[in-house]
């Protein structure tokens, strides 16, 4: 059950800091475009 939670919780992570790293990296193409 824990160890469930702990699995939950990275993915969770992986997944925010995988489009965290998408949104910063559209960002400024945006920018550059307009």
């Amino acid at each position: 059950m824990n160890f469930l939670l702990l699995l939950f919780v990275f993915s969770a992570f992986v997944a925010n800091s995988m489009c965290l790293k998408n949104g910063l990296n559209l960002w400024p193409s945006r920018y550059r475009k307009s």
